[in-house]
């Protein structure tokens, strides 16, 4: 392994390690409100983040509200009021603002009305919404985007269940195609090195077999080597055992804490049901078939 492969796997593991850390051991509730009252110095020093980057994207993960300003502070010390207080004042606010504009001469609601539909109108006013629309876009995977494009047009539940694999099967296609699946970093460093030991034409990526009907992250194909990246939190860092007294005191964490979050939900998801299917899967057809979940087995 080069030494570019390497600084980028240590920094990439290292980041990871502090978010899994964090995602496994503090609820969303905890780390939201602890930030919400506490600047962000504060708050990577409490939790052990090294950057702001890591500390905006475990907010993410913890699904918590930017377009909410923080409740203002005195002398570095934390509001007096609380979270819920603090939106009851923005309501308050509402209100005021309101009898303000009901006070308002006509004139004056004209020329108001005037400058917005100015600023509304304005090519960089555009551009901004645009850009939040696209980076909204940009966070979905394949199959929220297939399902958002089908709900437009069809109202139905039942057509929609009737029809939802083939389109999912169709995005799966247009991405293969298109070579536009999302993929982490030390992915793409590890398809580097396999094909650096094999050939580019050996490795495909994205690889769906009958045997397989699942988008494997790898297959060689001189070697018909089947290859798992399980290297996110979301897989439970080792295979789901219902007989696992362990697995079963994690999986009932993750179930609390799916009632507030959508990324916990989908874990669950992955790890108790998805991952298990690919695992009865390979061993119904024998397949040449690894899984890793940390990075350091990738270059054993």
């Amino acid at each position: 392994m080069t030494d570019k492969y390497a600084k980028q796997l240590e920094i990439e593991k290292l980041n990871k390690e502090i978010i899994n850390k964090i995602m496994a051991e503090v609820t969303a509730e905890e780390f939201i409100n602890f930030y919400i009252y506490h600047n962000q110095k504060e708050t990577l020093e409490h939790f052990g983040l090294r950057t702001t980057k890591q500390l905006t994207k475990v907010l993410k993960l913890f699904n918590y509200d930017f377009s909410k300003p923080k409740p203002s502070k005195f002398k570095g010390k934390p509001a007096a009021r609380s979270h819920e207080s603090y939106l009851l004042g923005g309501q308050k606010s509402a209100k005021t603002q309101k009898q303000n504009w009901e006070n308002k001469s006509e004139e004056e609601k004209e020329a108001w009305s005037a400058k917005q539909a100015a600023a509304h109108s304005s090519d960089a006013f555009r551009r901004k919404i645009k850009q939040i629309n696209l980076d909204y876009q940009a966070n979905l995977t394949a199959e929220q985007k297939a399902e958002r494009a089908l709900r437009k047009s069809i109202a139905n539940k039942a057509t929609w269940d009737q029809n939802k694999k083939d389109i999912l099967e169709k995005a799966y296609k247009t991405k293969k195609l298109n070579d536009s699946f999302n993929s982490s970093k030390p992915e793409d460093v590890y398809y580097d090195y396999l094909v650096a030991k094999y050939s580019k034409e050996d490795v495909i990526r994205q690889y769906k077999d009958p045997r397989y009907p699942h988008a494997c992250n790898f297959y060689i194909k001189s070697l018909d080597l089947f290859i798992e990246l399980n290297l996110n939190w979301t897989h439970g860092f080792h295979p789901f055992d219902q007989n696992n007294q362990a697995d079963l005191a994690k999986l009932a964490m993750w179930q609390e804490k799916a009632k507030t979050s959508k990324f916990y939900k989908k874990a669950i998801e992955t790890w108790t049901k998805l991952d298990v299917q690919k695992f009865e899967d390979a061993r119904k057809n024998n397949l040449n078939y690894k899984v890793y979940y940390t990075e350091a087995e990738l270059y054993e």
